[in-house]
């Protein structure tokens, strides 16, 4: 009975072994690992922290923790206070109103409520800093529970320098699409003048053409068939080759004037100076027949009835 006794008293206690309260040597080895095991994961935990805390403080990017019920600044590094120039313990008594100007606040606000409902995954917006001076951000941004409160991790890249080149880069292209547009308008200047300098020289081809045609083989005719004393005719000659790259043989032969080659030829004759006996002598004609001519001439060039020299005006042709 006394054993018995003894039995129920000891599970009544909840002592697994006899009074005297030792642990059993089989349960010692089990909780010794136990321990061994809390000690290791209370190194590597330790270990962790001491990780993130060294990339959190050697970030180049900036780094702030804020609040989300509140949006005051929990944590921020040293990155961050540099960007802003502010100290760490004054950033810490900041919200996210005082690191945006006051005009973009609304719309920054309503850029970081999209982030958060997974919208916008990083976001440029306009800072602050502590001197006043305006610069741009890009923002990415993820919620997580900190010390029990729900935060809002925000990494800052400041892309200021980026803007700047962005903006000249867009400053060269406009001046590109300036000096192209201008490049353009000379090439076609440039090809409206080669056009015109073409027209040009097939106008001066035509005339030689038309003053060779109409004017200078006509006397050659007459040379070969004067045979003879053919002074005159080489003078006439050497006057028309002077025109040889006039317009006058082309005007003569427009197609509204309606003159004969034969009263081409006595305008030809006119225009070197030559009188109407010279012409006749030339032309085996009589001085009648050339006054004819002259008279014609004068008729389809609208002078008739004009007191307007022949000769004057067939060597402004």
């Amino acid at each position: 009975m006394k054993a018995n006794k003894k039995s129920y008293r000891s599970a009544k206690t909840g002592r697994t072994g006899g009074s005297s309260g030792e642990i059993p040597p089989a349960v010692k080895p089990a909780l010794r690992e136990s321990g061994s095991e809390l000690l290791r994961a209370e190194a590597a935990l330790r270990e962790s922290e001491a990780r993130y805390h060294a990339l959190f403080e050697a970030s180049a990017d900036g780094i702030l923790i804020a609040d989300l019920k509140t949006r005051m600044f929990r944590y921020a590094n040293p990155a961050i206070c540099r960007m802003f120039g502010y100290t760490g313990k004054e950033m810490l008594t900041l919200g996210v109103r005082d690191i945006h100007p006051p005009v973009n606040l609304p719309s920054v606000i309503a850029t970081f409520e999209a982030q958060a409902r997974g919208e916008v995954a990083v976001a440029s917006v306009p800072c602050l800093r502590k001197n006043g001076e305006i610069f741009y951000v890009d923002i990415n941004t993820a919620k997580a529970p900190i010390d029990g409160r729900e935060c809002n991790i925000g990494i800052f890249r400041d892309i200021t320098g980026r803007l700047k080149v962005e903006e000249a880069l867009k400053r060269t292209c406009a001046d590109l699409e300036v000096e192209k547009k201008l490049l353009e308008d000379k090439n076609i200047a440039f090809r409206e003048a080669m056009n015109a300098v073409e027209v040009e020289k097939n106008k001066l081809k035509d005339d030689i053409i038309v003053n060779v045609n109409k004017i200078i083989l006509p006397i050659l005719k007459r040379i070969r068939l004067k045979g003879g004393d053919s002074r005159k005719h080489l003078d006439l000659l050497e006057k028309s080759l002077g025109t040889l790259i006039s317009s006058f043989g082309r005007r003569l032969t427009e197609k509204h004037l309606k003159l004969t080659p034969k009263e081409i030829e006595v305008s030809n004759m006119v225009k070197a100076g030559m009188t109407t006996k010279e012409i006749a002598g030339l032309l085996n004609a009589s001085s009648q027949t050339v006054d004819k001519h002259r008279n014609n001439i004068r008729k389809k060039l609208g002078l008739a009835n004009k007191s307007v020299n022949l000769v004057s005006f067939l060597q402004g042709l």
